[in-house]
C-alpha cells in the first residue's frame, strides 16, 4: 500500500510543476533547416491526433512543409465512407 501512495504523491508533484515559460516573441528565429524547423513547431504544438503535417518539394527544388488541422466533420464523413 505504501508504494501505490508514494507513487500517486510523485505524480502529483510532477504535474504541480509550472511548464516553462515561453519565450518573447520575437527572440526565436527561424533556421534554415525545414526538418528542425517542423521538429520545434511539433514540440510546441504537442503530440495532437488531428494535426498533418505534408511535406513536398516547391518547384522540385525547394523543401517545403504545409502544417494544417483539418475540420473534425471532414475526418468523420471519411471514416463514414471507408
Amino acid at each position: 500500500m505504501q508504494a501505490w501512495k508514494e507513487k500517486y504523491i510523485s505524480y502529483i508533484q510532477k504535474q504541480k510543476q509550472p511548464y516553462p515559460a515561453p519565450p518573447e516573441p520575437g527572440k526565436e528565429k527561424l533556421s534554415l533547416s525545414l526538418s528542425a524547423n517542423l521538429e520545434r513547431l511539433l514540440n510546441r504544438l504537442g503530440q495532437s491526433s488531428d494535426l498533418v503535417v505534408r511535406d513536398f518539394l516547391l518547384f522540385g527544388r525547394y523543401g517545403a512543409a504545409l502544417v494544417f488541422s483539418p475540420p473534425l466533420s471532414i475526418r468523420s464523413r471519411f471514416r463514414s465512407i471507408s
